[in-house]
């Protein structure tokens, strides 16, 4: 790839998990995107995979990122890898929005329990009910809500409606999983999950 043929072109954002950078080759690519073009969002989902859930991956991740996402089972261990003890969910963004002043906004998805989304700038808070569904697996699911949500946050879409659509999203997620399991026909769910991501 070559990364100097656009250099400081502008673009929405910049998207990356911590899983992908236990590679510094990665890492590198990373870190020459952010000197060459300008991002009006860094998005950093943290994923917690072990064994690569290293404390200079996710260092790294929260040195360069602008919006974090991140689950309320993966908070403890992001904790314990930038050294601090786990105090809950609300003094843990105290104390990344401290240490990492870089960070504008803290998305915490919680399973069944409402996501929670703390604006660092504004001090506001947002919650929202996720959506009731039978779980079969959940994979994709954290993925498809944070695209969701970003698609629309970077179309302006207020917060609540992008944390309502993004629930929506990834429940049609799991039921596309039960499906996909049960008969591997999935067309209804796809059109539903494409309906839900416009902003």
């Amino acid at each position: 790839i070559n990364l100097s043929s656009g250099m400081g072109q502008k673009f929405d954002a910049l998207v990356f998990g911590t899983l992908a950078l236990r590679k510094s080759h990665n890492r590198a690519v990373v870190d020459e995107l952010l000197r060459g073009y300008c991002f009006r969002q860094v998005f950093v989902d943290i994923n917690v995979r072990k064994p690569f859930d290293l404390s200079e991956s996710i260092l790294f991740a929260l040195d360069r990122a602008t919006f974090l996402k991140v689950s309320d089972e993966e908070l403890p261990t992001v904790m314990e890898r930038i050294g601090e003890d786990y105090l809950g969910i609300d003094e843990s963004v105290k104390i990344i929005e401290k240490r990492f002043v870089n960070i504008e906004k803290i998305l915490v998805t919680r399973g069944a329990e409402p996501a929670v989304l703390y604006d660092l700038k504004t001090k506001d808070k947002y919650e929202c009910q996720s959506k009731k569904t039978k779980v079969v697996s959940t994979v994709g699911a954290g993925d498809c809500y944070g695209a969701v949500f970003l698609v629309n946050y970077l179309s302006d879409v207020p917060i609540d409606a992008c944390m309502s659509k993004a629930a929506e999203a990834a429940a049609c997620r799991q039921l596309f999983n039960d499906l996909l399991h049960q008969t591997g026909f999935v067309a209804p769910v796809k059109h539903r999950i494409d309906q839900t991501c416009s902003p």
